[in-house]
Parts: C-alpha cells; sequence; structure tokens
C-alpha cells in the first residue's frame, strides 16, 4: 500500500524498504509529546505503546527531528502541535542489537514475566515509526487487554518507570537501572 498524504515528504514513505531490526549507539529517537509529559511521564504515558520515529543507522539517516510532528492520520492538520523529546540510545541488549528487557513477579505462586523491547515498526507513511512493545507472558499489551497487566503492581510500575525515566533523563539504556527493578 502506498502512502496517498500529500503533505508527507517521499522519502518517508515506506514502499518497499525494509525493517531495520537492529538500533545503533548514538542513533536518537524522536517523542511526539506535550508539556505535560514532559513534566510528568510516568501519570501521563501508557506502557500499551510509546511510539516514537527513529533517526537511523549511522550510514542510513531516515528521518529527522520534526518528521515526528506530521500528522500520518489523514484526519487534521498536517502537522501536530506538540514538543519533540530526542532520546539518544546509550547501549543495546548484544543478542538482539535493540533495547530488550524484562521483569518478573510472582503472585500467587506464579511467576509472571513481562518483556519491553524497541522495535522498528513501520507505517505506510512513516518509515522511521517504532514502539516500545510490551508482552505479559508472551501476551502483546495494548489497550484492548492492558486490564492483564492491572493486577500486577510490580510490573506495572516497573515498567511505567521504565519509561518514564527514558523520557526524563533521555536517554535509553539495556544495562543502566534507570528504574531499580530487577531485571532478568
Amino acid at each position: 500500500m502506498a502512502c496517498n498524504l500529500q503533505h508527507v515528504p517521499e522519502r518517508l514513505h515506506k514502499d518497499d524498504k525494509p525493517t531495520i531490526n537492529n538500533f545503533e549507539v548514538g542513533e536518537e529517537l524522536y517523542f511526539r509529546c506535550t508539556q505535560e509529559e514532559l513534566d510528568n511521564p510516568y501519570l501521563k504515558i501508557s506502557i500499551c505503546e510509546l511510539s516514537h520515529n527513529r533517526k537511523g543507522l549511522a550510514n542510513n539517516i531516515i528521518s529527522e527531528q520534526d518528521d515526528v510532528l506530521i500528522n500520518i492520520t489523514g484526519e487534521g492538520d498536517p502537522v501536530i502541535n506538540k514538543l519533540v523529546c530526542v532520546l539518544v540510545i546509550k547501549d543495546v541488549d548484544a543478542e538482539t542489537g535493540t533495547f530488550n528487557k524484562a521483569f518478573t513477579q510472582n503472585k500467587n505462586q506464579v511467576d509472571n514475566h513481562a518483556r519491553i523491547k524497541l522495535i522498528h515498526e513501520p507505517e505506510t507513511c512513516m518509515y522511521p515509526h517504532c514502539v516500545f512493545r510490551v508482552w505479559l507472558n508472551e501476551v502483546i499489551i495494548g489497550y484492548h487487554n492492558y486490564g492483564l497487566i492491572n493486577s500486577l503492581k510490580q510490573i506495572k510500575t516497573h515498567l511505567k518507570t521504565e519509561l518514564a525515566s527514558m523520557i526524563i533523563q533521555k536517554q535509553i539504556s539495556q544495562h543502566m537501572n534507570l528504574s531499580d527493578p530487577q531485571p532478568i
């Protein structure tokens, strides 16, 4: 499917470009947000989906900072009136080449496992689109099943704190313990 939004530059169209599964140290992610989200990201962000644009690899730059403000819904203004928060990748998981953290919580003598992973997930009109995706016991958490995680307060807190810490510190680190959980 081709992008048919006139205001989206052709360089941002997905077309037949491949998904880039790895991320690089020093690569920037661009997060569109309000001042309220910057001031208190813990209360304002969702663990269901934290959407960003990626700058791209050093030898393959695919977006600029302001590209994240381009509206690709086809409704409303072509440019979204928000701020851009720039996050820098400080390190990645050596095996996957991305941010990929896992957490566990035992509740009622059952081990529950959550994972948060940074994924390049191109949209038809926004090739650099990526997302922090959350799984709970191998099930992707979205708005339709967010209730699954509500009963696991420790995991929910760790995930929200991890995402909020990224925004506050403006960096993404596989190995830095920003949220003080016990990664597995």
